[in-house]
């Protein structure tokens, strides 16, 4: 039986070398490498922890530890200038979407933008604009991805060194043990829905609801609710607020972070009972663990895609450290057919081929095509829409939840497509389509030559990182997972991971050789990493106050609904001084400009005196100007109460 699983392993004992076209180093480098290595260890234990980073100020903390990992990184020494210039060079295209346009090459290039812009600008001087139809949102998506593709090049670079590999499978394992237990710990409480026992999700005027909280921190679907304020009336997002499993705000976050860190324990289980215990109680472990896992995303989490992909990423992991060979054919077998499922599902329902379903027969459509309502499916045919309309360079990163209810009436909106390669393409046209390919590209030949490996000295180990990416790329087509900030700095530890598990093909890496141009492209991405820094600082203390403003603008709903209720003048007032501050700093954010107009609005329905009232009004109306000014979707913009409502 010890040939079913086994494996020579390397991170304690160093038995063999790793297969580099290089020799790997078996010390540690210096200061600064191990400065940014326990940097991103720490975060990724510490992330998932804090409500996955979705508060703004742990978000920006996940940020910083990022950019400052991702500079010492590239100063430490000599690198490849591949792994520096890619991340500044597909952040550098995506630049593009934010370049002001004429109208008439607009039209060409993003017709839905061109028609948004005209809309929101009616009355307006036109002028140029931009491929973006949210600017804002657009310039800080790009920042975030300048972030992670600089933290997946730093990983693969520095997880050849062995120590430091094996300190970032410590880490995943410890995070895989800690947000299995606070899973375990802290169920879904569908009655307190509260995060831990402590952070409460109930909203002020409907419990399910979560007005004063922005998209991160909701399950990424908002009922629209009309709110009157006099004569007049805006739509507010009533987003429904998350189920609330283990650390985590959405179950499926849960799920998620589960899939991306838990074959860092399997590997790291088999690693250390090598030679200490018997095969069949190391394999016995194995599986138990696999089974309760899925129990607890499937059966408590209710997770299905989540349980789905932890489902795939476990057979991976079993396909590629098997030994027998009937072994590794079936649960490779198994991968795979799961695999072809899952694209034929997306060609299907999501897809071109969804003309195929009228050719089924009664009876079966009868039970299959009632799927094409599901919530997910619809978000990711939104994106689809959005990528036909605008194919050549999208409507701007950022940008789909503010277009879901432009592209799909009804009394809701979706913030995410719930679909991470649907929402690339609509967002990012044939530039984001171009980004998946070269990463399926890159992650599937060095994945082949992985496989055909035939038991490399770290085969073992590094299979927990193929296992991984194997579950999380499933888990992205039902979810969105790598909007969520802990779960995006896990996939970035794991993508690394898995890259540098195999040689780059060709000469030797050029992080062993010096010269002007490494070392000026070092400089860029540390400057640009560190140049994002203040940016994402100042997006979080805007979201703060965006947060503060929601609060406001529910207690005055809450004030008008409600007699006995307190006004909500004082909270308004200073709500509406520190959004003013806030924007100062942040002029092209429309959402900002929008809640300022609305906590105006509601100011001047509590005003006491005409004067006072004038001022409200005229201050609201300024801010929404803005608003429309600075993007082409805005949401809550005010209107006429219609005869019929009154």
């Amino acid at each position: 039986m010890r040939g079913i699983l086994d494996g020579t392993v390397i991170l304690a004992g160093m038995t063999q070398p790793l297969p580099r076209t290089a020799q790997a180093i078996s010390k540690a480098g210096p200061v600064p490498e191990q400065a940014a290595v326990w940097l991103l260890c720490a975060a990724a234990v510490v992330g998932p922890l804090m409500l996955g980073s979705t508060g703004p100020w742990p978000r920006f903390a996940l940020e910083a530890v990022m950019a400052l990992a991702a500079t010492l990184w590239a100063l430490a020494g000599s690198r490849d200038s591949r792994s520096l210039v890619l991340p500044l060079a597909i952040a550098g295209l995506f630049l593009l979407q934010l370049l002001p346009l004429p109208e008439s090459l607009l039209v060409t290039l993003a017709p839905v933008s061109a028609g948004r812009w005209k809309v929101a600008r009616e009355g307006m001087a036109t002028g140029w604009a931009t491929i973006s139809v949210e600017p804002a949102a657009t310039a800080a998506a790009i920042r975030r991805l300048l972030l992670g593709l600089a933290t997946v090049a730093a990983v693969t670079s520095l997880a050849r060194t062995p120590s430091y590999r094996r300190y970032f499978y410590t880490a995943l394992a410890t995070s895989a043990a800690l947000i299995w237990a606070a899973g375990i710990a802290f169920p879904v409480n569908p009655e307190n829905r509260a995060v831990m026992g402590f952070f409460s999700l109930r909203g002020p005027i409907d419990f399910w609801k979560t007005p004063e909280r922005g998209p991160l921190q909701t399950s990424g679907f908002s009922y629209l609710d009309w709110v009157t304020v006099g004569e007049q009336r805006y739509l507010a997002d009533g987003a429904i607020n998350g189920d609330g499993f283990g650390s985590y705000i959405y179950s499926n976050h849960y799920a998620n972070a589960l899939c991306l860190t838990l074959p860092a324990a399997w590997a790291m289980w088999m690693l250390y009972t090598r030679d200490r215990l018997p095969l069949a109680v190391r394999f016995g472990v194995l599986l138990a663990s696999m089974a309760i896992a899925g129990w607890t995303t499937g059966g408590m989490a209710h997770s299905r895609a989540g349980t789905a992909s932890l489902a795939l990423a476990t057979l991976v992991y079993l396909a590629l450290v098997a030994q027998s060979r009937w072994l590794r054919w079936i649960t490779g077998g198994l991968a795979a057919a799961i695999a072809v499922g899952l694209i034929g599902f997306v060609a299907t329902f999501q897809g071109p081929l969804s003309g195929l379903l009228e050719l089924l027969p009664e009876a079966l459509a009868a039970k299959v095509v009632p799927m094409l309502t599901d919530a997910r499916i619809i978000a990711a045919q939104v994106a689809g829409k959005m990528f036909v309309a605008s194919p050549l360079l999208g409507t701007g990163l950022g940008t789909y939840g503010d277009l879901y209810a432009v592209l799909q009436r009804s009394d809701h909106t979706l913030y995410f497509a719930h679909n991470e390669y649907a929402q690339l393409l609509a967002e990012g046209g044939l530039l984001g389509g171009g980004l998946f390919l070269g990463a399926a590209w890159l992650f599937g030949s060095r994945f082949i030559r992985f496989c055909r490996t035939r038991m490399p000295a770290s085969r073992l180990i590094d299979a927990g990182a193929w296992a991984a990416v194997a579950g999380a790329a499933a888990h992205a087509v039902f979810d969105w997972n790598m909007h969520a900030p802990a779960n995006a700095l896990l996939a970035c530890i794991v993508a690394g991971l898995a890259l540098s598990s195999v040689a780059p093909a060709g000469p030797r890496p050029a992080d062993e050789r010096a010269g002007t141009w490494p070392r000026a492209a070092a400089a860029g991405l540390a400057l640009a990493c560190l140049a994002v820094a203040p940016l994402l600082a100042r997006d979080a203390s805007t979201a703060e106050t965006l947060d503060a403003l929601r609060r406001a603008n529910t207690k005055a709903r809450l004030a008008a609904l409600k007699p006995d209720t307190p006004a909500a003048t004082p909270l308004l007032a200073a709500a509406i001084n520190g959004g003013a501050r806030a924007a100062r700093l942040d002029p092209e954010n429309w959402q900002l400009a929008v809640m300022l107009g609305q906590a105006n609005l509601h100011l001047s329905n509590e005003a006491e005196t005409a004067a006072s009232r004038e001022t409200a009004t005229r201050a609201a109306d300024e801010w929404f100007r803005k608003a429309r000014a600075a993007t082409a979707a805005a949401r809550g913009l005010p209107e006429a109460v219609p005869k019929a409502a009154k």
